[in-house]
């Protein structure tokens, strides 16, 4: 038998094999970049509800490229940037600094609830008013649904109790400053409680705002000036700041206006009234 055939039919069956390969390799592409392409779409569509559902914002963090969170923030959508120069002793600044006074007291009680203290309406620990999120959203605020959780009555419009991280944070530094005034402050609700209880809340501030500035990480360059024969920080820089007034102006249109006695435990979660 002549060679040829054989090596004719060697070619044959190597360009087949080679053919089904690429053959092969273009489908899996195929399919995984399809695949790829689902599961946006399915993520796409599932915020999109989500957002619609809710009329909340949504922000993707992507820590790495394996590893992404969603993370719900309501008041995302009215945040906006600006250039501010902080200076320690501007008359702003005076309003919330020195010596308490009435005035300076509701300064920090228009920045840490909107001004009534009517007991009366519930508030959280913080005197807040509170706003709600809905029940399908816990997952995007990494929270359980679980018997802890406090709900809205169903006839109060229902959902779950929520606040915006901001005004807790800074009733941790007017907790803080009005620590440093005990005398002035001795009557104050948060100031009336046994010595261990207000020892754990002023903790859980300090740790709070160190977790919260630590977040920020603020790279702002300071430099220093002598005071005396030490060096002293200069603080006027300018630093890129978001808008306060627009996230407090957010938060106190979505407060909720409830009576306290309506604040109800999650029975659905196996707990009780």
């Amino acid at each position: 038998m002549s060679p040829h055939p054989r090596r004719a039919c060697s070619r044959n069956a190597i360009f087949w094999t080679t053919a089904l390969n690429i053959v092969f390799l273009t489908a899996g592409v195929l399919f995984f970049l399809e695949g790829v392409r689902l599961q946006r779409n399915v993520e796409s569509e599932f915020i999109s509800r989500v957002t619609s559902f809710c009329e909340f914002y949504c922000i993707f963090c992507n820590n790495n490229r394996t590893n992404k969170s969603i993370i719900l923030a309501p008041a995302s959508g009215v945040i906006s940037y600006y250039p501010r120069l902080f200076n320690l002793s501007s008359e702003e600044a005076m309003h919330y600094q020195g010596h308490p006074t009435p005035e300076i007291t509701a300064a920090w009680d228009r920045i840490t609830d909107d001004g009534i203290r009517s007991i009366l309406y519930l508030r959280i620990s913080c005197s807040v008013r509170p706003m709600r999120i809905p029940v399908e959203m816990l997952p995007l605020v990494n929270t359980k649904d679980d018997e802890t959780l406090i709900k809205f009555a169903e006839e109060d419009g229902g959902g779950v109790m929520a606040s915006v991280g901001v005004l807790h944070q800074l009733h941790c530094v007017n907790l803080l400053r009005k620590a440093t005034y005990g005398e002035y402050y001795k009557d104050d609700r948060f100031f009336t409680v046994p010595a261990e209880e207000l020892r754990g809340h002023l903790d859980h501030c300090v740790e709070l705002l160190r977790q919260t500035i630590s977040c920020a990480g603020d790279v702002t360059v300071l430099t220093y000036r002598w005071h005396g024969d030490k060096p002293h920080p200069n603080f006027d820089k300018i630093h890129q700041c978001r808008r306060f007034d627009d996230i407090l102006d957010w938060a106190l249109e979505h407060a909720v206006h409830i009576p306290a006695s309506h604040m109800v435990r999650n029975i659905t979660a196996g707990g009780s009234h």
